[in-house]
């Protein structure tokens, strides 16, 4: 069953990267635009990874504020996306 589940929600991330590429080649015009459509993009794919898979996302300890370099040990794709959500813009 997991392994439907993941598959599941890989079909779904990829469609939901596509539809979004698509639709937002004609809105995005500014960074402040881009940077929102890949914040919804990003709520939308932890938000179907919690539907199809059960899993929830949790981010521990205090987020940094103005500029920093952060060194992150990627684990898989979605601590990338995790990351651009939580952290604040420079």
């Amino acid at each position: 069953m997991a392994v439907l589940r993941g598959a599941l929600f890989t079909v779904c991330l990829y469609g939901l990267m596509a539809a979004m590429g698509v639709l937002g080649v004609v809105w995005l015009w500014s960074e402040a635009r881009t940077r929102a459509w890949m914040k919804l993009h990003n709520r939308i794919a932890f938000w179907l990874l919690r539907w199809i898979c059960g899993i929830r996302l949790e981010i521990r300890g205090p987020v940094p504020t103005g500029r920093v370099v952060v060194a992150a040990k990627h684990q898989s794709m979605l601590d990338v996306l995790m990351l651009y959500n939580a952290l604040p813009e420079a």
